[in-house]
């Protein structure tokens, strides 16, 4: 039997956690500003024009101009939109503003998919860039909302990105669920039971040979 490519866990705690779906051919993360979740409503004809186009960039722009719609002006979303093909294992990806996703190589060294984009929803004419990246055997792809980044113990100190970076790090070589499993002990360590008020979000992809 053939072994499959890749290793992909996800994690959403809000009190809890729970694997994410199993059939990932993209993967988005949003986080909207000022508010816990959002919707985007309008006419039904307005949904069409997410559909069709191959570019993410062009996905992305209207996604942006329907959100842009629907939205009032102080609110917006740092969006992150990936599709990876197991064929190549080139993971095309659209970035918004969001927190730029990690990754770890086999090799040595950590890339960063920064931003590609503004975020959507806060301009009409955003521009956005489609970016590639192929992933080689043992990579570990992490994305992460900002809840586990920018959390917080009682005297108001972030976790941050270095520290996440230096987690993830130091727990390789491990499995996908592992890894977000010691990333959750380590954020944790740094509240050290201070309440929280985001959510905290993991994806983590591990390339197998």
């Amino acid at each position: 039997m053939a072994r499959p490519f890749l290793e992909r866990i996800g994690a959403k705690r809000e009190g809890m956690e729970t694997p994410a779906p199993r059939n990932l051919r993209s993967e988005v993360f949003r986080r909207f500003s000022g508010c816990a979740g959002a919707a985007i409503t309008g006419p039904p004809e307005r949904g069409q024009r997410l559909s069709g186009p191959a570019d993410l960039a062009q996905l992305m722009t209207n996604l942006n101009f329907l959100i842009h719609e629907a939205s009032p002006d102080n609110r917006y979303a740092t969006f992150f939109y990936g599709e990876l093909d197991p064929a190549t294992r080139r993971l095309d990806y659209v970035n918004a503003g969001h927190n730029a996703p990690m990754i770890f190589r086999a090799a040595g060294g950590i890339e960063r998919l920064r931003a590609t984009g503004p975020v959507v929803g806060l301009v009409e004419a955003g521009r956005f860039e489609q970016r590639s990246v192929v992933l080689s055997a043992g990579d570990v792809l992490l994305v992460y909302s900002d809840g586990i980044s920018e959390a917080m113990n009682r005297d108001d100190e972030e976790w941050g990105e270095d520290e996440l970076a230096l987690a993830a790090g130091a727990a390789s070589p491990c499995g996908a669920r592992e890894l977000i499993d010691k990333l959750f002990v380590a954020a944790d360590a740094h509240v050290a039971g201070a309440m929280q008020h985001d959510d905290m979000t993991v994806v983590a992809v591990r390339m197998k040979a």
